[in-house]
């Protein structure tokens, strides 16, 4: 199925800087790794999110929980990795 993707152009730039370096040898594979890197990210997500939930019936302290605090601190999180 084919799909369009529109890049900025300095997304573009960086695309073309990696082929031309070898990184990548075509526009389609950097896409494939773009989204591979972000499923993993995702994944890393849900592991944290299970262990917190773990962590916190383990703790023996049961309540509503904040989900809109707890993503935001989930994405804060991995914007301090990726920085």
């Amino acid at each position: 199925m084919p799909t369009t993707v529109r890049l900025t152009e300095a997304q573009s730039a960086y695309v073309a800087d990696k082929i031309e370096d070898g990184t990548y040898e075509s526009v389609e594979e950097a896409t494939r790794c773009a989204f591979d890197l972000l499923r993993e990210e995702d994944a890393v997500k849900l592991a944290w999110l299970r262990e917190a939930v773990a962590e916190g019936e383990a703790s023996g302290i049961y309540g509503p929980v904040d989900f809109e605090a707890l993503k935001a601190e989930a994405k804060s999180r991995s914007a301090r990795k990726r920085a």
